[in-house]
């Protein structure tokens, strides 16, 4: 009963009350001196987004995140499921323009492109190896967000350590079939007469013409239940649990998510369906590390395997998780967390 009321009190603090995250406090209670724990806003590009930044020494070296989506912020769940990185990292959440805290329905439609993104991204890479006096950072980008990192790391990599892409986006079209495919293969091996319905009478993409957004709502639904999100485990439990219980989004935030994410995919998916990072970015002038879930049916890993093979780097690793799919790192949050601590020697972190 009593776990009960506490679990009940925790949620409700969730979803109601002032942003703010907080500080990190020492075994007498105090807060640390050489910590930082900030959630603010930047200008960037004109417009004001915001940020979360963590850190428990904030000498550390800094590590900037770039969520999926587009439009869908992750800064709940990278501290939720990756708060260890704030023992060896400055970590800096970025809620994108159009998404999450960055979202309003006054932003400029045509504000909302992958050069943009891009622009707002050196901007903000710039403001953090100013403000913490480093001549490289970290750059890591899970989905959607390896569309912006590959660019960022591409124009500018003497700005980072190297570049880690979770669940890496390639090509967009071929993206899209190959996942088709592989969930009406699901369908098919499992026996679900339900799914191999639906996702025949939409047929395979490209989607165009007026029906295109109920197309597209048909395939990521059966891609949700058929395990190729998340292996193993509850899509709604994964995602949006943290976001409920974060403490850096208030209600109004929380109950605005999906507007945001709409907001963005209505204005930046048409684009997103024309990038083709093996054919733009052949070459990334950097360490570059791939992590990639075994059982990912949104962005499939033979796909993903192709790239990496094509890529020229100066140094490239490609680690699988046998037991993720599209989101290893909150999949397997402790061998992720590993696998980036691993990383300072080997990229000579400052």
């Amino acid at each position: 009963m009593i776990r009960r009321l506490a679990t009940a009190l925790a949620l409700l603090l969730g979803l109601t009350g002032c942003a703010s995250t907080a500080p990190f406090r020492n075994d007498h209670g105090m807060p640390i001196a050489s910590s930082i724990a900030s959630l603010e806003s930047v200008t960037l590009g004109g417009q004001k987004q915001w940020i979360l930044i963590r850190g428990r020494d904030a000498s550390k070296p800094v590590l900037l995140f770039l969520h999926g989506g587009p439009g869908a912020p992750e800064t709940s769940l990278v501290k939720h499921y990756l708060g260890a990185l704030e023992m060896d990292f400055v970590v800096v959440s970025w809620d994108q323009l159009g998404g999450g805290k960055s979202y309003s329905d006054r932003i400029p439609p045509e504000r909302l492109t992958i050069d943009h993104m891009v622009s707002d991204g050196q901007e903000l890479v710039e403001k953090l190896r100013q403000r913490f006096g480093k001549q490289k950072i970290l750059l890591v980008g899970h989905s959607w967000g390896t569309v912006i990192g590959t660019r960022l790391a591409q124009q500018h990599p003497e700005r980072f350590h190297g570049y880690v892409g979770i669940a890496q986006w390639t090509n967009s079209e071929e993206r899209e079939l190959l996942s088709y495919q592989a969930v009406l293969g699901w369908a098919k091996e499992t026996g679900r007469a339900d799914a191999v319905r639906d996702l025949e009478r939409i047929g395979p993409p490209p989607y165009t013409g007026p029906d295109e957004v109920k197309r597209i709502e048909v395939l990521k639904t059966w891609l949700q239940k058929s395990g190729g999100l998340t292996h193993g485990q509850d899509n709604m439990n994964l995602y949006l649990l943290p976001l409920f219980l974060s403490s850096e989004y208030t209600l109004a935030e929380k109950a605005n998510f999906m507007s945001g994410l709409m907001f963005s995919m209505e204005h930046l998916w048409p684009e997103a369906m024309t990038v083709d990072l093996p054919r733009t970015a052949p070459t990334l002038d950097l360490p570059v590390l791939f992590v990639s879930g075994r059982h990912d049916f949104n962005t499939p890993l033979p796909q993903i395997e192709r790239y990496f093979s094509q890529l020229s780097a100066p140094e490239k690793e490609h680690v699988i998780f046998e037991n993720s799919a599209h989101s290893p790192c909150y999949e397997e949050p402790e061998r992720f967390v590993s696998l980036m601590r691993g990383l300072g020697d080997r990229w000579n972190l400052e």
